[in-house]
């Protein structure tokens, strides 16, 4: 091996590390700030029951034990995961069977008046945003998935968009409508 290639390899086995390095601290902020995001979201939620007086409300309750799962288990949280419970779950034939916790929040945002309940749907909502974007990030199979989706349909879209774009010079500066009509109508008869 020249002195040459030797280098070469060297500057290969640290850039490797290198990237090691960035990928885990990157892993470990998406991390956090999954967490972060949830616990800002967590908060709004206790002002807002404290406000309404609904910190003994179930749908509080049980929406905010929802919430501390998520945060607990950030760190196993991930799309292929998800993948992988679903694909067993399918293989093996379990069905799938919502928990209890969520019956009972589901009843209990039925019990409240519509703009509270409304409120709580929304945290929840968010909570599942929240948690759906950072399965995104943290997978780069999905970014490469994303990446040639985006593709694909802005190429897609701008070929639709010139062709109508056309086909509207055509028909309103080109060439005269109504005689396309007429011999439209003369073919029909």
């Amino acid at each position: 091996m020249s002195e040459n290639e030797a280098a070469a390899a060297i500057a290969i086995a640290i850039s490797a590390l290198g990237m090691l390095v960035v990928v885990s601290l990157l892993r470990t902020y998406m991390i956090d700030n999954f967490r972060n995001q949830l616990f800002a979201l967590r908060d709004e939620m206790f002002l807002y029951a404290w406000d309404e007086g609904l910190l003994d409300s179930r749908a509080y309750l049980n929406l905010r034990v929802l919430m501390n799962g998520m945060i607990r288990y950030a760190h196993r949280t991930s799309i292929s995961r998800l993948m992988i419970l679903d694909a067993a779950r399918r293989l093996f034939k379990i069905p799938l069977k919502m928990p209890d916790a969520f019956a009972q929040w589901v009843t209990a945002i039925s019990n409240l008046p519509s703009d509270q309940a409304q409120k709580f749907q929304e945290y929840h909502n968010n909570a599942l945003r929240i948690a759906m974007r950072h399965m995104v990030n943290r997978s780069p199979i999905l970014w490469i998935g994303i990446v040639v989706l985006g593709i694909h349909f802005g190429i897609w879209r701008s070929a639709i968009t010139a062709i109508d774009r056309a086909a509207n010079v055509l028909r309103n500066k080109m060439l005269p409508s109504d005689l396309f009509e007429s011999e439209a109508y003369k073919a029909a008869r």
